[in-house]
């Protein structure tokens, strides 16, 4: 569900970070929506109310010693297709799910669509240009998939990523998965909003109040959203782009 909470109401019909996809600036965001607060009050009564999430603490201390899905210290691990290459060569069968439905009737994971990109002021831009094509060809994505079990772009090697986990899930279902995550998911704000690692770097020092302290998600979120706005001119004008 993304590395902090500005995301979780997705499928609840609500993207904080829509209205600023076409320039890559975010005037502004309203933390106060009803539908933001309801999805933020959702996930903290996960690890308070339910107690099937666990807290950042007790994460931190599972993670010490070994990946907890691999220690068995957890049954569920939300990830991205990514952390199959965990997986990878160890006598671990597992299985896998896409994200539930929201209230809203959609799920939507993340895609981290990573590109390869040459800069304008480049010195040697045919000799980069010749390099990216040389990592898009299918020979080398299928290197990519098999050496680091990293899921590829090209759809040829794509098959390979595939094969290696043949023995330990349902690649049927594993294939049906990851091409349905392609369909409904959406590329994750941190490639295309402007000043996303300070947005990152906010949420998660604020959103410790909610979920580490357990306060109430609709006492703290108005004077959050004040400052979370503040922020974001911050953004716009260190960018030049505040007038």
């Amino acid at each position: 569900m993304g590395t902090h909470m500005a995301t979780y109401s997705w499928d609840r019909g609500l993207d904080i970070f829509q209205d600023g996809y076409k320039t890559g600036f975010l005037d502004k965001a309203d933390l106060t929506d009803p539908k933001f607060v309801s999805a933020v009050k959702w996930y903290q009564d996960l690890i308070f109310k339910e107690k099937i999430t666990p807290t950042i603490a007790i994460n931190d201390a599972l993670s010490k010693t070994g990946d907890p899905m691999l220690t068995g210290k957890l049954a569920f691990d939300l990830n991205g297709a990514w952390k199959l290459a965990t997986y990878k060569n160890q006598k671990f069968n597992f299985g896998v799910l896409p994200m539930p439905l929201g209230p809203a009737g959609t799920s939507t994971p993340f895609t981290y669509i990573d590109p390869l990109m040459i800069s304008s002021k480049s010195k040697h831009p045919d000799a980069a240009w010749k390099f990216v094509k040389y990592m898009v060809s299918p020979e080398v994505q299928k290197k990519w998939a098999t050496v680091t079990g990293y899921p590829p772009a090209d759809s040829e090697a794509y098959k390979e990523w595939l094969k290696q986990f043949g023995d330990q899930v349902d690649l049927g279902y594993l294939t049906q998965v990851v091409q349905d995550s392609i369909a409904h998911g959406k590329e994750s704000p941190n490639h295309l909003i402007a000043g996303y690692a300070e947005v990152t770097s906010f949420m998660k020092n604020e959103q410790q109040q909610i979920f580490t302290n357990g306060e109430d998600p609709a006492k703290v979120l108005p004077d959050m959203n004040t400052k979370f706005n503040k922020l974001l001119q911050q953004i716009k004008d260190k960018a030049g782009a505040g007038k």
